[in-house]
This record gives structure tokens, sequence and C-alpha cells, in this order.
């Protein structure tokens, strides 16, 4: 009997790759196609990160990662805020979601989910192999490399304060 693309789907519900793995062959990364971003807002300044890995070295990003297998876009947002700056949240808030196909520079297509955190508490090590800087910004004195749609966000963010 021939197995039907369902019947592989459901004997192997997340391919033949482990959870959180790369695929020896194509290269690819085992994940779930979303992200989170995090705003990190406090006193009229964002946190972000300026990039040490590929697509887009060197550029600033507001603080985000892939979604990991069995874990909610909130603990998402808290986990990369954490991995990426050092600081630890309390409260993520959905702000909006990206979803242009375009958008991730990766060819994954990936949807991003955009939290606001504004309770931002003690600040620990960060992986320093992946993130060159962490630094707050004025949001009237954002830098000029942008990665991804991160700018239009920022905006949309800054126009949802009224300042």
């Amino acid at each position: 009997m021939v197995m039907s693309n369902h019947d592989d789907f459901i004997k192997y519900p997340v391919g033949k790759i482990k959870k959180g793995d790369f695929c020896d062959d194509c290269k690819r990364f085992n994940a779930r196609n979303s992200t989170c971003s995090v705003i990190a807002y406090d006193d009229k300044k964002i946190l972000m990160i300026k990039r040490g890995t590929m697509p887009l070295i060197g550029y600033w990003a507001l603080p985000g990662g892939y979604l990991d297998w069995d874990e909610t876009l909130e603990e998402c947002a808290l986990r990369e805020l954490k991995e990426e700056t050092g600081y630890v949240g309390k409260f993520a808030k959905l702000f909006t979601v990206n979803s242009k196909p375009n958008r991730s520079k990766d060819g994954k297509q990936n949807i991003d989910h955009v939290y606001v955190i504004q309770n931002i508490l003690n600040k620990y090590g960060y992986d320093k192999n992946e993130i060159l800087d962490v630094k707050w910004f004025s949001l009237d004195n954002l830098p000029s490399k942008i990665a991804f749609d991160h700018k239009r966000t920022i905006s949309e963010f800054r126009k949802s304060l009224d300042l």
C-alpha cells in the first residue's frame, strides 16, 4: 500500500528532521515559520540589537527570532528578549502581525508577531555570538541601517503613542 502525503504527515508531524535541528542535506532549520519581534519600550526609548548573523549582519533590529516547538508566542517574545538582550520582561502584549511574503529576506516567508514589553526587569548576559551590540534608542534618533521591516514597525508603534 502506498502512503499518502497525509499519512506521512501523521507519521512524521515535524518531518524527518528532529525539532530544532538543521537538515544535513538542505541546511534548513526545522522550526515553525513564525517569528516574534519585541518592542521593549521604556521612557520614550526602544531596545535594539545589532545583528551578528546573516541575513543583514551589522544592521540594527528589534530583538526577536523563531517560535520554538511547543512554546506560545508570548513565551517566544520573552525568551528572545532575554536571549538577545539579556533583559527580562514580564508582560507581553501583541502589537501587530507582519505577514508580507517578502519581509524576512531569508526566503521562508515568515509571519512575524510583534509584542510590546514595557515591564523591563533585570539585565543578565546575552548571546555575543549572535548579537554584536544591544542599545536603547530614542524614538527620535533611530539608527540608519534597520533590518527587515522593523523600521516600518517602529514607525507604526511611534504613531500609536501619539508622539
